[in-house]
């Protein structure tokens, strides 16, 4: 189990990397703005966004999401470093990748197929070019939507693959880049060998597993979840007690 980042060790390992050039990087949906039932209204609080604004003076920010970039960068209200968007497959730095779209067509056509059972059970799907994400948050029965997604994506071809997330299925193609990928891609970006990453589910795992050793990854929530991340913060209001200290750091 890791340990909390409040912890002696995290609190260290924290001010041993803020001592250099690093990058400070985070999830949105779940991590910088609450989870909501519907995806469209979740924002990130005036208060939160003026301390990323502060920290990206003092550090470059960069944050990774599985929105599509147009709609990541309409709900920060500051101009981060580094974007990426697609779960790491669209980046600020390197165009759309088109290819990724068309391959996504045979998952579109699956699901257009049931369309009507799809809306029946209440599960909504977002399109977002280089991805696609399955809602079931609103869906009832739950658990039987669930199982009924599962059902349906077996049958997606092998070049696609497909996470569980909170309440959610995200469709991806098996070689886009990942949060990983987009996490070294914007160290690079913003030349620094280190970085801050905090995330809350199961597709920031590959930024958790790529960061450099001694860079400081953080899972919000529960650490009950098997996780990459070197330490974990339990609720919401203590990582923003988190942002309050990076944006008022002083050496």
């Amino acid at each position: 189990m890791n340990p909390y980042l409040s912890t002696p060790q995290g609190v260290a390992a924290l001010k041993q990397l803020l001592r250099k050039p690093a990058l400070m990087a985070f999830d949105y949906d779940g991590t910088l703005a609450p989870i909501c039932a519907e995806p469209k209204v979740a924002r990130i609080t005036a208060s939160w966004s003026a301390r990323l604004k502060r920290i990206n003076r003092r550090w470059p920010v960069a944050v990774i999401s599985g929105r599509k970039l147009a709609d990541l960068s309409s709900r920060l209200g500051f101009d981060p470093a580094y974007m990426a968007g697609n779960h790491g497959a669209e980046s600020s730095m390197t165009p759309a990748l088109q290819t990724v779209a068309r391959c996504l067509d045979a998952a579109r056509g699956i699901l257009a197929k049931q369309g009507q059972a799809l809306t029946a059970f209440g599960i909504v799907v977002e399109d977002k070019g280089m991805s696609l994400a399955v809602h079931y948050r609103l869906a009832h029965p739950a658990q039987e939507a669930a199982a009924f997604i599962a059902r349906l994506l077996v049958a997606l071809p092998a070049e696609l693959v497909v996470s569980h997330g909170k309440a959610v299925f995200n469709i991806m193609l098996r070689a886009a880049p990942d949060k990983g990928d987009a996490l070294l891609s914007a160290m690079r970006s913003c030349g620094v060998d280190h970085a801050l990453y905090v995330g809350d589910d199961v597709n920031d795992e590959p930024a958790f597993a790529a960061a450099t050793p001694a860079s400081v990854t953080v899972r919000l929530g529960s650490r009950l979840a098997p996780t990459h991340a070197r330490f974990a913060i339990a609720t919401h209001w203590q990582f923003g007690l988190l942002l309050r200290t990076l944006a008022n750091w002083h050496c």
